[in-house]
């Protein structure tokens, strides 16, 4: 299971994992020092599918860096917008009722294709 990932944005670094018992996600700055400061989390919620969450991948798109989180127990992934700060924008979702085959998600790999991304 892939719990965590990190991702550079210029002078910074940022570290996505999974919370306490899987329930959403939180974001960190990493310094040069290897300090660790909390800048963002997110819940799980009606919108986000973060129940349990199983996997982590990201992608840089045309200069924009997205983060996708899967979830074992929602069976859906949520995509965010990573803003400049390293704090997360929910920017879309994808339900076990739009698409099957994500339950018990154990591992995300994003890659580019024509400007789009696949996952």
């Amino acid at each position: 299971m892939n719990l965590n990932t990190a991702v550079s944005g210029g002078a910074n670094t940022y570290v996505y994992t999974a919370n306490h018992n899987g329930n959403g996600s939180t974001a960190y700055s990493v310094d040069a020092s290897l300090n660790f400061t909390q800048v963002d989390q997110e819940f799980d919620t009606g919108a986000t599918y973060l129940g349990d969450v199983s996997a982590f991948s990201n992608a840089n798109v045309a200069g924009v860096e997205y983060l996708f989180v899967a979830s074992a127990y929602d069976a859906g992934v949520s995509s965010y917008l990573i803003g400049s700060n390293g704090a997360l924008s929910l920017a879309d979702t994808v339900t076990p009722g739009e698409f099957s085959g994500f339950y018990l998600a154990q591992d995300l790999i994003s890659l580019e294709v024509s400007a789009k991304i696949i996952w």
